[in-house]
């Protein structure tokens, strides 16, 4: 008992195994699903979003941002301020876990952002006073056009989170990197690497991904 009570103190270890109310209780709502042949479904969806929104960058650089891991809120209240040369910031506010957030910023998102640079008309990068006749906003929408290219009926914004771990886990990828990437703060596998390890992380990730697409 004194040991687990110095470990916990320590923070060496988050619960005691030993204490009932320290008891982990599956959430299974919560846990993320295995997509099956996710390496295909993985191409699949990148290949969509480069053909359906080759002349749409905006969109392209909104779904290319979920395919590396974004979340939805995530991406539509990203200033251009949040990008730099290599990098883009999740500010705390529009974060789930509340933390601001560093991540390596995709070389394919950034040429889309490049091309909308000359259509800056607001502070945000996925608004506009240029609407397009369906609100970016309403991803559902243009999800129905990649579920219709793909053939692939379960696809969503979220669905390319669960998509990306599985895809990437299965060629090698980390589960500390996965979870970096995906912007969780899990203290059992994450918390000696919170400080740095995001833009690491996301590196290592996108550089699997591009060996995986190519």
């Amino acid at each position: 008992t004194a040991i687990f009570k110095k470990a916990l103190n320590d923070e060496l270890i988050n619960v005691s195994p030993i204490k009932a109310h320290h008891h982990i209780k599956r959430n299974y709502g919560d846990e993320k699903k295995i997509v099956i042949d996710a390496e295909v479904k993985y191409r699949a969806v990148y290949t969509a979003i480069h053909k359906l929104f080759k002349d749409k960058p905006k969109l392209r650089a909104l779904f290319l941002l979920g395919f590396h891991g974004r979340r939805r809120n995530e991406v539509l209240t990203l200033k251009w301020t949040d990008i730099s040369q290599h990098t883009y910031i999740i500010r705390a506010a529009n974060s789930k876990v509340k933390k601001d957030m560093s991540f390596t910023l995709p070389e394919d998102v950034a040429v889309a952002l490049n091309e909308l640079l000359e259509y800056r008309d607001s502070e945000y990068i996925f608004s506009s006073n240029l609407k397009p006749s369906v609100p970016l906003t309403n991803i559902t929408w243009y999800s129905q056009k990649i579920i219709k290219e793909t053939g692939i009926k379960e696809f969503s914004f979220h669905y390319m989170r669960n998509l990306a771990v599985s895809a990437l886990s299965s060629n090698g990828v980390d589960t500390t990197h996965l979870s970096a990437m995906l912007g969780h703060t899990d203290s059992s596998t994450l918390k000696k690497y919170l400080s740095l390890q995001r833009e690491t992380s996301s590196a290592h990730a996108l550089d699997v991904s591009k060996r995986l697409l190519s």
